[in-house]
């Protein structure tokens, strides 16, 4: 109750502020009209211009007229700010009736599940998805619908002759390791083939 009574006063102030101002207004249009038409026939009769104290009793009327307007403009603003601020602050996030909500939604997928052989998008929106996940964890909460992570690959991928240099020193070291009996095969070969054209010699002979 207190606090309706605050604001029904603030309202009747601010009401009043209007009507002051809107008052303030009139009075101040029908003086300039009337020094206006004064003036005028005074510059008719005599020809002469206006005084200096008529000058400036429009200049303190016109202050006295705008400044209640000027210092009530910051002053509302203000409140105004606040009031904006409160409610923002008082504001939480529905996360427990949302979770409840998309709760089987989520578990389907990220951004969406395939049904039939068709693609179907998930009901709710990826933003609305990131605030409630966001809520959620806020609120010390677990949070298991998020989609399992990949390794992160660590070995790079480096250039193709490089490789294919890795890969035939490989190769010459395998085959430097069987390079006895390569050796040994081969001159057994050239002794058999020796011993053939002996052979064919002798026969011939």
């Amino acid at each position: 109750m207190k606090q309706k009574r605050k604001k029904t006063k603030g309202r009747k102030e601010s009401q009043d502020s209007v009507v002051v101002q809107r008052l303030g207004y009139l009075a101040f249009t029908q003086e300039t009209r009337t020094h206006a038409h004064t003036d005028k026939s005074q510059v008719g009769s005599s020809g002469a211009s206006p005084s200096v104290t008529e000058l400036i009793q429009k200049v303190s009327f016109l202050i006295s007229w705008m400044l209640p307007i000027v210092v009530s403009i910051p002053t509302m603003a203000g409140k105004a700010a606040k009031s904006v601020a409160k409610a923002v602050g008082e504001y939480q996030y529905p996360w427990q009736e949302k979770l409840k909500k998309y709760k089987d939604e989520l578990s389907k997928g990220v951004w969406g599940y395939w049904h039939l052989g068709a693609w179907k998008p998930m009901g709710i929106s990826a933003r609305h998805r990131a605030r409630l996940r966001k809520e959620v964890l806020l609120a010390g909460q677990d949070w298991p619908y998020d989609p399992e992570r990949k390794e992160m690959r660590t070995k790079r991928k480096g250039h193709k002759c490089d490789r294919i240099a890795a890969e035939k020193r490989a190769h010459t070291a395998e085959l430097m390791k069987k390079m006895p009996q390569m050796l040994a095969d081969y001159r057994k070969r050239r002794w058999e083939k020796k011993m053939h054209d002996e052979d064919a010699a002798a026969k011939k002979t």
